[in-house]
């Protein structure tokens, strides 16, 4: 006999419910809001103050009542919903199996105080701990690893008395945590976006390649003649650092024409060329290429390397910007199925 709430209760949930219409022979949800939910063989139903008897309702799904006598309006439907107690799925503080994954929040806390391997290991067993000792046999058949976080050696110590260790099985010792490479070398996978590389080190390249199947004219007039055949995207990841950008073009030919030459640079943008800037510090950091004067055939090469802070941390796409001498001046001009290409190579280096 004793005084007090079934011993299968604890705390109770308690939703309450007022018809505001009348009619309702089911109920799924308070009036505040909340769903409805209790286990079923243990759930209380009061209207207007009374306890149901177990006929005039049922509770059988977990989350409504039904089969109730139709509401009048402004009638008040409790729900009272105790907690139960199982002492299924639980684990003893002296030791047990977990049949799934094991989810720690705040991690594990090292054993303070030596840990005392005596007793007999005839299966899998790991301890974690920076000391060992032993007050008495050991005997393994399974197998017993003996880890340690810090970077000295496992030390199993006796308490004095001979001990011994004895079985067919296998004794294993060695560090949690692996002796931190600090050397790149021999290291493979991705480095994230926070590794700051040592001034001077390549961070990121990308190039672009155009083999052309028509010449391309440059004009006094300047602008990106070659356009997206021959456009490198990237995002900078600081503007502290520097970027190489090398371009190449095959063949720029004067037309054979006194003064006529080719001035070159690069600009960059930021919204797919709505507009655009100069890269680097002058317009056109290749100037008066090919320009002879005197009505004689010239074709030269276009080769050119410049290095320019970064302008900006966000996506960029950068081209060749062009404007001819004295008259257009023609690209790839002895192009065919085996000569001439353009490139186009930019590099973001460490600052």
């Amino acid at each position: 006999m004793y005084i007090g709430n079934d011993l299968r209760s604890g705390r109770a949930e308690v939703f309450h419910y007022t018809s505001t219409s009348g009619g309702e022979t089911a109920v799924t949800t308070a009036s505040d809001g909340r769903s409805i939910r209790y286990d079923v063989g243990y759930c209380n139903v009061y209207l207007n103050g009374v306890r149901l008897h177990d006929s005039d309702y049922a509770a059988t799904t977990g989350t409504s009542i039904t089969n109730l006598a139709a509401l009048s309006q402004n009638d008040v439907l409790i729900v009272e919903a105790p907690s139960t107690f199982s002492s299924t799925n639980t684990v003893p503080a002296s030791g047990g199996s977990f049949t799934g994954p094991l989810t720690i929040d705040g991690g594990i806390n090292q054993k303070a105080a030596a840990q005392d391997l005596s007793g007999t290991y005839a299966n899998e067993r790991m301890y974690i701990n920076d000391a060992y000792t032993l007050k008495g046999d050991v005997s393994i058949t399974g197998h017993l690893a003996l880890g340690s976080i810090s970077s000295g050696d496992i030390v199993i110590s006796d308490d004095g008395n001979n001990r011994e260790i004895s079985g067919t099985g296998t004794l294993e010792t060695g560090g949690i945590l692996q002796e931190r490479n600090t050397l790149l070398t021999g290291m493979t996978g991705e480095l994230g976006s926070d590794v700051t590389f040592p001034a001077g080190h390549t961070i990121q390249t990308f190039g672009a390649s155009y083999a052309p199947t028509a010449q391309s004219t440059a004009t006094t007039s300047s602008g990106r003649v070659i356009g997206t055949n021959l456009e490198v995207s990237i995002t900078p990841k600081s503007t502290s650092n520097f970027l190489e950008c090398t371009v190449f073009l095959g063949n720029v030919y004067n037309n054979a024409v006194s003064g006529r030459g080719l001035n070159m640079g690069l600009v960059y943008s930021t919204n797919n060329w709505s507009s655009e800037a100069i890269l680097g510090d002058k317009q056109f950091p290749l100037a008066s290429l090919g320009q002879l004067n005197a009505n004689t055939l010239n074709m030269d090469i276009a080769n050119m390397t410049l290095w320019v802070q970064v302008p900006t941390t966000s996506p960029i796409k950068i081209q060749i910007y062009t404007q001819a001498l004295g008259g257009d001046v023609k690209l790839f001009a002895n192009y065919n199925a085996t000569k001439d290409v353009g490139t186009l190579i930019i590099k973001e280096i460490q600052g």
